[in-house]
């Protein structure tokens, strides 16, 4: 408020004012309450509710197993809440709903995210008669149960008006009695593989700790992850991953495919439906490197760009654990900043990670720091000898 005539602040005493409980009401998470900030726009009566907990960067602690505070996030939520509540037109994420996918509570964590990074999040029934219309991008996370052809003809529609798709998909959903759904990924270049993603023990670095089905995917250099790559934030998480086709020439100039996230090169199949339920790998098991995530845009006719991003795991983006120890903040950001171009925020305000990278072999630090102080502890052990001597 001190440096913005637009801001102002406003102390309020619940006791004196109770009405502000009833205006301002929150969320499941989020009540009004002592030491709470209301962030308001009266041009948009749009309001976020932020408390205690908003202002805390969590970390976690390997050696204890818990969440402990490492830092703070003032001035990340307080800026995220102004861009939100005061921006004229927010960009509208879909979730699709009546097919098994997962529920919005489900998706708490990740609809939190995009609404505090200024992308409001609604459900969307098609088969109860909702709209795609306003939708910027649409969510298909988890589908259990096939599109009907209706739905499907409305999901091209969509891709026909610049709209774009988010897939997530794990090893345990359904495929051949998804012959539609399957349609529209394979319109994209996009196809699923039965199984679990195993890493292979000799691809060291490619899983977490001693667990193999835990994977630790390598990013592809691809232009939109080189803000990733090159400053470090390339850690994601994916426990039980299914994988897809790795994609080649299409054949069609209308469409690009390729692959964001890949396993390392002895990664291996596991179908769990089989009699053996052990991920140890069996001599028929397909064995490579997969791929676990595409990214696909495809020119129509009309000059309108779709957008499809397929990952093969939801907990990913829905596991509170993997925003406090990876980088999927930034992964996210940097992924709808692609595939919402027209509406994009990028505030590059970030709470302090708690995934903090070990010292590597091709760190220097160390070295220099034996090389120059060591002779030059030995130099001023030599002159406090010495000097005592020479003025004598």
């Amino acid at each position: 408020a001190s440096i913005c005539d637009h801001v102002e602040v406003i102390l309020t005493d619940i006791n004196k004012n109770p009405g502000i409980l009833t205006r301002f009401v929150g969320d499941e998470e989020t009540v009004v309450a002592a030491d709470s900030v209301v962030v308001y726009c009266p041009a948009t009566d749009r309001y976020q509710v932020l408390d205690y907990n908003d202002f805390l960067s969590l970390g976690y602690d390997i050696n204890t197993g818990t969440f402990v505070q490492d830092g703070l996030a003032y001035e990340k939520r307080l800026t995220e809440a102004i861009v939100y509540v005061s921006r004229e037109n927010l960009p509208t994420a879909g979730f699709l709903q009546g097919h098994g996918e997962l529920s919005m509570d489900a998706l708490a964590v990740l609809t939190g995210f995009m609404e505090g990074n200024s992308i409001q999040c609604t459900e969307v029934n098609l088969l109860a008669g909702d709209s795609l219309e306003n939708i910027d991008i649409l969510f298909i996370t988890g589908l259990q149960k096939d599109l009907t052809p209706a739905e499907l003809e409305e999901l091209h529609m969509f891709a026909q008006n610049g709209g774009s798709i988010f897939i997530t998909r794990d090893y345990t959903d359904p495929l051949e009695e998804t012959p539609n759904y399957l349609a529209l990924l394979r319109s994209y270049g996009v196809v699923p593989m039965d199984g679990v993603v195993v890493a292979g023990k000799e691809d060291a670095g490619s899983y977490y700790g001693d667990e193999p089905i835990w994977l630790l995917p390598y990013m592809n250099e691809m232009d939109m992850l080189l803000p990733l790559t090159l400053n470090g934030y390339d850690v994601l998480l994916m426990p039980a991953s299914s994988a897809f086709e790795t994609p080649g020439e299409t054949g069609d100039a209308s469409l690009s495919v390729g692959t964001v996230l890949r396993t390392g090169p002895n990664a291996y199949l596991r179908n769990l439906d089989d009699t053996t339920l052990s991920i140890e790998r069996q001599p028929d098991d397909p064995a490579g490197e997969f791929s676990l995530a595409i990214y696909a845009h495809r020119m129509h006719y009309n000059g309108n760009i779709s957008r499809l991003f397929a990952l093969g795991n939801s907990a990913t983006i829905t596991d509170e654990f993997m925003y406090q120890s990876t980088y999927v903040e930034e992964f996210l950001t940097v992924l709808f900043g692609e595939m919402i171009p027209q509406s994009n925020v990028s505030l590059n305000v970030m709470s302090k990670s708690a995934f903090h990278p070990a010292l590597m072999a091709g760190d220097h630090a160390f070295g220099v720091v034996v090389l120059v102080g060591l002779p030059l502890l030995v130099l001023i052990c030599a002159l406090w000898v010495l000097l005592p001597r020479y003025n004598r």
